[in-house]
């Protein structure tokens, strides 16, 4: 068995681990560790979700961006790894479980505003 990433979820790693890198800096981790509840800024979170990684798990039909289950923990790693304290993973579980939900109603009406963070 084959148990490496696939390129693309390793171009999508160090895409993750650069953007977060900027956007996340050690000063803010250090601030966010010393002074908690703390979360991300609405801007990093749209940015996240136009980045698409809040439906990296999520078929395109419904706007995400048709990645499976391993491709959404390449991004929780990342996530990990930064100390991101957000509800990204959170996030990406709950489109995950609406996508496979059953309830075509329930997916249309909620998943297109959960994709894109709202």
């Amino acid at each position: 068995m084959d148990f490496d990433l696939s390129p693309e979820q390793v171009a999508l790693a160090d895409s993750a681990r650069s953007a977060l890198a900027h956007r996340w800096s050690a000063d803010e981790v250090r601030k966010a560790l010393d002074h908690p509840p703390s979360a991300v800024s609405d801007d990093l979170w749209n940015e996240m979700a136009e980045l698409g990684w809040i439906g990296i798990a999520a078929p395109e039909e419904v706007g995400g961006s048709g990645g499976d289950v391993l491709t959404a923990c390449v991004l929780a790693i990342e996530a990990g790894r930064a100390l991101l304290p957000s509800s990204l993973v959170s996030v990406i579980v709950a489109a995950i479980a609406l996508d496979r939900s059953h309830d075509d109603d329930l997916r249309l009406s909620l998943l297109p505003s959960v994709l894109a963070g709202e």
